[in-house]
């Protein structure tokens, strides 16, 4: 499992979680992404359909669109 906040100038907390336990090296790694897209989204908005769309978008190349 994985957490990770950020809390805006602004006093909002914006939050993801996931659960990548017992799912090996790739789901690890695949977490280590979602931290650091969902950090550098996050400091450019709040809306979560932006941050996840963007997020989405910058995963495709990687996933190939597969879950």
């Amino acid at each position: 499992d994985f957490y990770d906040f950020v809390t805006t100038d602004e006093g909002a907390v914006l939050l993801i979680l996931g659960d990548v336990s017992g799912k090996g090296v790739p789901a690890a790694m695949m977490q280590s992404s979602l931290s650091t897209l969902f950090r550098v989204h996050a400091s450019m908005t709040l809306d979560p359909d932006t941050i996840a769309s963007r997020m989405s978008e910058a995963l495709l190349p990687q996933t190939g669109g597969r879950p």
